[in-house]
């Protein structure tokens, strides 16, 4: 009986631990859902970049050739259309300059027309003339030496006279070769590399005379576009200074500069870290920020739409 007890009393403590066990957890209060809608959305990568803002076209009226600035025709800030007259120079200087060339064309024509009938030119002429007397003398001088030598042997004439002949008839051959060498020299040089030599001579004259003559038409400048008259800048960025009328200018001198304000361009430095990131025609946005102003220092803004290009964004 007493074994009973104990056994009675000893099994909730036995069980206990079993039934804790397999007794479920009790489960945490479920949260209030939210649930949130998800569309396919392109992933953008914003670069910004710093430069500054300048017209997509701009021209520096440079002189043709040189000259004396005659006059000027507009003013620094001034709208311009296109053709406007801008600059006039004098043309005196290359006005001596085309003669010349004119004159060297005219001479190397001359030469050219003359080696194209080289076979009935006076040179060609007079050379065939000199081998024809040179021939006609020496058959006479042969002739003659025959007659002698007969008279010589037959005891009329001394042996001086045949020896004279001889030696007239050796000097006549030798200069009948050389006639006829001068003429083969005189042939030649009518045909194949002399011929060659005075075409390309009359073309580089031509050339020269007509570079010329299409310089001294740009005598008065004209504007190519609708744009602004600037000042035309120097290397170190300041303003260079102006030409005046009057002035002598030398080929290439920057006269005037046209800046066409009707496209606009940003001209910004890109890290090369980052130009992975940029292609030519990708669209962007520019922010322009102005001059401060006041104490609060408050910057004036502008904002436009652009396209990246090989000079920047446009």
């Amino acid at each position: 009986m007493t074994s009973w007890r104990r056994l009675a009393w000893l099994l909730p403590g036995l069980l206990a631990p079993v039934l804790w066990w397999a007794w479920p957890a009790a489960e945490p209060p479920i949260a209030d859902e939210r649930w949130v809608w998800v569309e396919p959305q392109r992933l953008e990568r914003r670069l910004g970049l710093v430069g500054k803002v300048q017209a997509a076209r701009q021209e520096i009226q440079a002189a043709p050739f040189d000259a004396v600035v005659a006059a000027l025709m507009v003013a620094e800030g001034q709208r311009v259309g296109a053709g406007q007259p801008l600059y006039r120079l004098d043309t005196a200087q290359i006005d001596v300059q085309t003669r010349q060339a004119e004159a060297e064309w005219l001479k190397a024509r001359a030469s050219h027309r003359q080696l194209q009938g080289w076979q009935a030119g006076p040179e060609v002429t007079r050379a065939r003339r000199s081998v024809l007397a040179g021939r006609a003398s020496l058959a006479l001088s042969q002739a003659a030496l025959v007659d002698t030598r007969r008279l010589f042997e037959r005891g009329i004439v001394a042996r001086i006279e045949v020896d004279s002949l001889a030696q007239q008839v050796s000097a006549q051959r030798q200069a009948l070769q050389d006639a006829d060498d001068e003429l083969q020299g005189v042939l030649a040089r009518g045909q194949g590399d002399g011929l060659r030599i005075a075409q390309m001579e009359l073309t580089n004259a031509q050339a020269r005379w007509q570079a010329l003559l299409a310089l001294r038409q740009r005598q008065v400048g004209t504007a190519p576009f609708a744009a602004l008259v600037a000042p035309v800048g120097s290397r170190d960025g300041a303003a260079a200074r102006a030409v005046q009328a009057g002035q002598q200018v030398s080929q290439g001198t920057p006269l005037l500069a046209l800046i066409d304000l009707g496209q606009l361009q940003v001209l910004a430095g890109v890290h090369e870290q980052d130009l992975a990131w940029l292609r030519e025609g990708q669209p962007g946005r520019c922010v322009g920020r102005g001059p401060s102003t006041g104490r609060q220092g408050a910057a004036h803004r502008a904002s436009g739409q652009g396209r990246c290009g090989a000079g920047g964004l446009v």
